[in-house]
């Protein structure tokens, strides 16, 4: 039984009544709140630190993928970039990311293999650069390479080998002045027709047309519409969002996660290009990540189709009163901040540590392929089909069983642009029991 101090101390609340009495928590409030300080434990300690995962929170799923070790929105793997791109050499996950995310040693000394670099660059000689640019680039620069970053995929395959990292151009940035030589290198991975989007984490957004004059000017329909977005539409949108940071700072007054989605929302709205939803919702979680003085970090995020699922899933109505689904959401997740924040303790000053909403909606988006027992079929998971799942699973009886072998737990499969019939591992027993797994 491996020792965790944060969910040894978890105090269940199922039938607990919230809202005004108008919900009640269920059993998976209390599965959520333990995977919610499993996934903090696996980050402080595994990402973040040097611990193994095996035995760290006593859940197989867990320690033996790295689907579902984060809970900050910055460390998770979709951001690993983003760490790279503001932290340079003070990356905190530099030591995670040369040792696992590619095929290079712990100094970053080696090339990059899963990386298409324009340059012979190493991983250091990358670091290096992004800690040179803080002196060259304005915030404007770095607004436009989170949205370059967002917009082709945020670098997700969900496979151990490169996920953070798969078709990626953001590296190659590293010895660019600004804006300029960033679109300099779009166009030189089209024109070399090097990959630079993946669609593992979602579709690819709908670009505008390349014949639409009135956005490309006297570029239309020279090259891909995805280019065309990105080397003349992108500057402006990341002009009018430093301006629009400039203005919550200048007030004082901060814009929260909603307000600055649908700023960025709207302003595509208005010129004709659809909205981007789950693109700019990543990318408002980046801008308060990174400016927090002028987005509210303690804000509520948007609650996307994966997350909105599993918060509708922990809680059950009580028949008092009227409660819409996303109402019942927006307390739910309240509810969850409360009780994280209870077993969290104090931060590394000292000072009490506060869980916030947008890490309530990365975990949930987590929980929901954790819910359905799920691992992409891969190389570096070949272990984990070859040895039939040993997976111990608690029944509502608390009877324990364990899964008999990959032939019955095959889920069903999926299409994508990156992973080509993918299989899903379904982690339960027979009848399909959707279990805790202890």
């Amino acid at each position: 039984m491996a020792n965790n101090k944060y969910t040894d101390n978890i105090i269940l609340h199922e039938g607990t009544e919230f809202a005004d009495g108008k919900l009640a928590t269920n059993k998976w409030f209390d599965d959520f709140l333990r995977f919610h300080v499993n996934s903090r434990v696996l980050q402080l300690d595994c990402v973040l630190g040097t611990d193994n995962y095996h035995g760290k929170v006593d859940d197989w799923v867990m320690e033996n993928t790295f689907l579902y070790d984060t809970v900050d929105t910055k460390y998770m793997d979709a951001s690993n970039v983003v760490q790279d791109l503001f932290e340079g050499n003070n990356n905190p996950k530099k030591r995670w990311a040369s040792g696992r995310n590619r095929k290079c040693d712990p100094t970053g000394k080696s090339k990059f293999d899963y990386v298409n670099l324009l340059t012979d660059a190493t991983y250091q000689d990358v670091l290096d650069g992004f800690d040179h640019n803080k002196s060259l680039w304005s915030r404007k620069d770095y607004i436009y390479a989170l949205i370059v970053h967002r917009i082709t995929g945020s670098a997700s395959s969900y496979l151990p080998h490169d996920h953070g990292y798969r078709n990626t151009l953001i590296p190659n940035f590293y010895n660019c002045k600004g804006i300029h030589d960033m679109k300099g290198v779009i166009r030189n991975f089209e024109s070399r027709k090097l990959p630079m989007y993946t669609s593992a984490a979602c579709q690819i957004p709908g670009f505008p047309k390349p014949w639409r004059e009135d956005l490309y000017r006297e570029h239309a329909g020279t090259a891909k519409a995805g280019t065309l977005f990105l080397t003349h539409v992108a500057p402006n949108l990341a002009e009018a969002i430093d301006n629009k940071l400039v203005e919550a700072e200048d007030t004082g007054k901060m814009l929260t996660h909603h307000e600055m989605l649908d700023f960025m929302a709207a302003w595509n709205w208005d010129k004709g290009i659809k909205r981007f939803w789950f693109q700019y919702h990543l990318l408002a979680v980046d801008l308060s990540d990174q400016y927090p003085h002028a987005v509210d970090p303690h804000s509520e995020s948007h609650w996307g189709k994966s997350s909105s699922w599993a918060l509708d899933l922990l809680a059950d109505r009580t028949g008092v009163g009227r409660m819409s689904r996303m109402q019942k959401i927006h307390a739910t997740s309240a509810l969850m901040t409360e009780k994280v924040t209870e077993l969290m303790g104090t931060d590394s000053n000292g000072m009490p540590a506060h869980a916030r909403h947008k890490w309530n909606e990365s975990v949930a988006c987590n929980y929901q392929k954790y819910f359905h027992r799920w691992i992409p079929e891969s190389e570096g998971y070949a272990f984990l089909h070859d040895i039939g799942h040993p997976t111990k699973v608690s029944t509502e009886d608390g009877l324990l069983c364990e899964t008999p072998g990959k032939d019955k737990n095959i889920l069903h499969r999926i299409d994508s642009n990156v992973v080509k019939k993918t299989v899903l591992i379904e982690f339960g027993c027979d009848d399909g029991f959707e279990g805790i797994i202890k």
